[in-house]
């Protein structure tokens, strides 16, 4: 796979568990007077960790294919500069044949 590709799955990755984590560490009671955690505080947190880990993924997953496009298209036009040497060569051969 693509070194882009692997980095943003990677990132993408951190972003999801960085969300839970914070998610986590920040739902707590830390504040005086605060008695109760906050769970809308962790699903916040937990969803814009998971969205923005989504959203990496679908950027990778973008490198990853024009990446694959790439390739096939050095291929094809690697095949069609070999085929349009054959035919040079095969015309060469034909105009060999009719100048002698």
């Amino acid at each position: 796979m693509n070194f882009i590709a692997t980095l943003l799955y990677t990132i993408g990755w951190v972003c999801i568990a960085s969300g839970i984590i914070l998610g986590y560490f920040n739902h707590l009671p830390n504040v005086p007077g605060m008695e109760e955690a906050s769970f809308v505080t962790f699903v916040t947190h937990v969803f814009v960790g998971v969205v923005s880990g989504i959203l990496m993924f679908g950027f990778a997953e973008i490198v990853k294919l024009l990446d694959e496009q790439k390739r096939i298209q050095k291929e094809v036009l690697r095949e069609i500069s070999n085929m349009k040497q054959g035919l040079i060569e095969e015309v060469r051969k034909i105009n060999n044949l009719y100048r002698s």
